[in-house]
């Protein structure tokens, strides 16, 4: 069975949930590690960046972090 790795960078501009979409669908449901990143800040971040759903298709992450240098890091692994 081969693994397939899908990674990206998701700026979140809003507080609250946001949804990202993977290039392609999995075809069982992969393990998704996040990590926030503030481009040009030198503070931690305020809130924890919580993974609240996986799909084939994408996942949602849940936070009251947002800036437009506010964003969320991830990567996928599955198959």
């Amino acid at each position: 069975m081969e693994q397939i790795i899908q990674k990206g960078k998701a700026q979140k501009l809003q507080q609250g949930e946001m949804s990202i979409d993977f290039n392609e669908p999995f075809k069982h449901l992969p393990i998704v590690v996040i990590s926030p990143l503030w481009e040009n800040q030198h503070v931690g971040v305020g809130y924890i960046d919580t993974i609240t759903e996986i799909t084939l298709e994408g996942f949602k992450v849940s936070s009251n972090n947002a800036s437009a240098s506010f964003f969320i890091n991830w990567i996928a692994v599955g198959d």
